[in-house]
């Protein structure tokens, strides 16, 4: 599955932030692979006026756990004094598709407190479209770990 990781929403210096993996933003060296998930960094393979974007992520599954996924971790923690909904482009093979979003603190080892999580199912085949996790009522200046788990309940093929 892959992601564009024009990933929307906001930070504590500012009111909203993008997150792609245009210009190095992200890197390899940053996604982070857990129980038989690998994300990487890969050239768009569907350049189109949905996703523009010259690099997205791909998270590949091939077995693993029914959890197996990926995360970043943030220079800052997340604000949602302003903004709740943290929105993401995806290109599935197929619709109803469960993409759990996690978002965890820095308390403990991976997977780290505290955590609050939401899911979102795509609609389209081999189209991008943008799904959206609404946030709402969790505390400012906790989150910083964007933890994904495609397919989730799954095991991965």
């Amino acid at each position: 599955m892959y992601f564009g990781f024009v990933l929307s929403g906001f930070n504590e210096k500012y009111s909203e932030w993008t997150i792609d993996f245009e210009n190095e933003q992200i890197s390899n060296d940053d996604i982070i692979h857990f129980n038989g998930g690998s994300g990487y960094v890969v050239y768009n393979p569907q350049i189109d006026n949905d996703n523009p974007s010259e690099y997205v992520g791909v998270v590949i599954r091939d077995g693993g756990d029914i959890w197996a996924g990926t995360y970043i971790e943030l220079d800052s923690y997340l604000d949602f004094s302003t903004n709740t909904t943290l929105n993401m482009r995806v290109l599935s093979p197929y619709p109803g598709l469960m993409v759990k979003f996690k978002i965890e603190g820095d308390q403990g080892a991976f997977p780290s407190e505290p955590a609050t999580e939401r899911d979102s199912y795509t609609t389209k085949t081999n189209e991008w479209e943008i799904l959206s996790w609404d946030f709402s009522g969790e505390p400012s200046n906790t989150y910083r770990k964007l933890v994904l788990m495609f397919d989730f309940g799954n095991v991965g093929d």
